[in-house]
């Protein structure tokens, strides 16, 4: 996975800061405003005590091993090529604590600001138009799963588990 993760991994932060920088984008044809958020890879990657939005992606195997759905070379170069295709298992952790400021300037509660955070990110994974771009460097096949939410002292939190499929070249 080593390869694989590391490809997401700038797909993915590239991706979500695109949309996740405090302003306004379409999503399913509506403009939506979308919450600035720090974006985070891997478990404890996000700075702490976090204060806002934060978003974690921990990406894992798909458990069914890469594809090789073609093996090329160019002649005479000695090297071969391969097309390869594996499923991957993409925990998209969405984290907000939010203070008394926080809420006296309209930012809404923690709770309320996970939330809304956790729906703009699913409607964009649900969107075709905004995963243009993921399927374009070949994250494809999306799969959203549901929310389980959770509340801790360090505010309020989210786990969405996301599949795809991943092409790339090897």
């Amino acid at each position: 996975m080593g390869k694989v993760a590391e490809s997401l991994e700038v797909i993915l932060r590239e991706w979500l800061l695109l949309y996740f920088d405090g302003a306004n984008h379409t999503l399913w044809g509506r403009t939506e405003k979308f919450p600035a958020a720090k974006v985070a890879f891997g478990e404890g990657d996000l700075e702490q005590p976090l204060a806002g939005l934060g978003i974690t992606v921990v990406v894992g195997g798909g458990g069914e091993g890469p594809a090789f759905l073609s093996t090329y070379g160019v002649e005479g170069s000695g090297g071969l090529g391969r097309d390869v295709e594996e499923r991957v298992t993409i925990w998209m952790v969405t984290r907000a604590k939010n203070g008394p400021a926080e809420e006296a300037a309209g930012l809404g509660n923690s709770r309320w600001l996970c939330r809304r955070a956790d729906d703009l990110l699913r409607g964009l994974l649900l969107d075709p138009e905004a995963t243009l771009a993921l399927g374009q460097k070949g994250l494809l096949d999306v799969e959203v799963g549901k929310s389980a939410a959770e509340d801790s002292r360090e505010g309020a939190v989210r786990v969405m588990r996301v599949r795809a499929r991943i092409a790339y070249e090897y």
